[in-house]
C-alpha cells in the first residue's frame, strides 16, 4: 500500500485502547498516515504501523446526541437514550430500555472491510427480553446475528445456532466479527470480556452473492411483559486490520 495521509476534521487526538484505534479531542488537527512510520500523533508520539490499519467508523456517544440513529417504536415502553451510566469508556452509552417492542439501526459508510466489526453490550440481570444484534448490509441481508436474552429457557444463539449458554448480565462484553472474505462469504466471531475471558468463538459462512458489504449495526429488541431489560451498547467500532 503507498504512503498516504489520512485527515480527519472533526476529531483529532488518536489512541490505542485494547488493540483498537480511537479517536476524540480537538478539531482541526490532522494526524499524518505513513507506512513505514505508523501514526504520528499530536506531540511527536508514533504508533506502530501494524496497530494503524484502516479506521473506517466508530460511534463512542461522545457526541452526546442519537442524531445518526434510527428508532422504530412498535410498542409503548421500548425507548433508546444516552445513558451517562454504565458505560465501557467515556462519558456516554446508549441505553435501549425494553418494556416493550422495537428496533435501532445505525447506518454506516457501506464497506467491506476484513474487520474487525467490534461493539461492546451489557444487559441488566435477568430482563426477560429478546435482543438480536446485527452487522448487516444496507438492503437488510444479514452477515452477523447474535439473538440473546435472560428467559430461563432460552441460551445464546449465533446465526440461529443455540451455543448452549446464557449471556451474563452486569458486565461489558465484547462482540468482535473478525476475518470477513467477502470473497469467499467467510469469516470468525467472538464473545469475550476485557479481561481476556472468551465466552463463545467459531468460524462462520454468509453467501458473498447476497451480503456483498456491510452497511448498519442493529439492534432489536422483545419484551416477554415479565422484568424490564435495559441494555447498554457502547464502542461500535469498523476496522480493516485483519
Amino acid at each position: 500500500m503507498a504512503d498516504k495521509t489520512h485527515r480527519y476534521t472533526s476529531q483529532a487526538k488518536q489512541t490505542l485502547r485494547n488493540g483498537e484505534l480511537r479517536w476524540g479531542g480537538t478539531a482541526g488537527w490532522e494526524p499524518e498516515l505513513d507506512q513505514q512510520e505508523g501514526i504520528k500523533l499530536q506531540g511527536g508520539q508514533i504508533l506502530p504501523s501494524e496497530a494503524r490499519g484502516d479506521h473506517t467508523f466508530s460511534e463512542d456517544f461522545e457526541s452526546g446526541d442519537l442524531d445518526d440513529w434510527d428508532v422504530e417504536q412498535r410498542s409503548s415502553g421500548f425507548s433508546w437514550q444516552l445513558a451517562s451510566e454504565p458505560t465501557h469508556s467515556g462519558n456516554f452509552a446508549g441505553r435501549l430500555h425494553t418494556d416493550g417492542k422495537g428496533s435501532v439501526r445505525r447506518p454506516v459508510p457501506e464497506t467491506t472491510a476484513s474487520g474487525p466489526y467490534v461493539a461492546w453490550i451489557q444487559q441488566t440481570a435477568d430482563p426477560y427480553d429478546d435482543v438480536k444484534l446485527y452487522w448487516k448490509s444496507a438492503a437488510e441481508e444479514t452477515l452477523f446475528r447474535l439473538n440473546f436474552n435472560r428467559e430461563t429457557t432460552q441460551n445464546v444463539h449465533v446465526n440461529h445456532t443455540n451455543r448452549g449458554w446464557r449471556f451474563p448480565s452486569n458486565t461489558w462484553v465484547r462482540i468482535t466479527v473478525s476475518n470477513v472474505d467477502f470473497g469467499s462469504g467467510t469469516y470468525n466471531w467472538k464473545i469475550d470480556r476485557e479481561d481476556g475471558h472468551v465466552y463463545d468463538s467459531a468460524e462462520a459462512t454468509f453467501d458473498p452473492l447476497v451480503a456483498s458489504e456491510v452497511g448498519q449495526f442493529c439492534i432489536h429488541a422483545s419484551h416477554y411483559g415479565k422484568g424490564t431489560g435495559n441494555f447498554y451498547v457502547d464502542d461500535i467500532s469498523i476496522s480493516d486490520l485483519d
